[in-house]
């Protein structure tokens, strides 16, 4: 029979809204598959988890859009981890974010889920390094 050994939290606390760190844990490249101007267009989907100020984590996902109009997004991303330099070359590798530490906003929004109201975490803004 195995052990496992772990480090044990309560069960379903939420993380606490405002400024929280965040780990990219995993990238991976897709395509939008929403109906829309978007539809098609080339993303970078980040997995990261963030940890409020008690230890509390969430998993989430973040969507960056690869086009002119939306590229901001992921240029206030890196600098958030340190890597904006790498950014303004216009190509980023896995290993360019994975492990990488930064700070974000977040909060929570009413959003329709399988047609129940819920409310779910979103990151509001990224915080350059070095700012908080």
């Amino acid at each position: 029979m195995s052990m496992f050994s772990y480090n044990a939290v309560e069960a379903d606390i939420p993380i606490e809204t405002g400024v929280v760190q965040f780990k990219v844990m995993k990238v991976e490249q897709d395509t939008v598959k929403s109906e829309g101007d978007n539809f098609g267009e080339q993303m970078m989907v980040a997995h990261v988890v963030l940890k409020d100020k008690k230890g509390n984590t969430k998993l989430l996902k973040k969507y960056f859009i690869l086009n002119d109009e939306y590229i901001r997004n992921l240029a206030y991303f890196c600098q958030s981890i340190g890597i904006y330099e790498k950014y303004k070359t216009g190509q980023l590798a896995e290993s360019d974010l994975i492990g990488k530490v930064g700070k974000c906003e977040i909060e929570r929004v009413d959003q329709e889920v399988n047609g129940k109201e819920v409310k779910v975490v979103r990151i509001v803004k990224f915080i350059k390094k070095n700012e908080s």
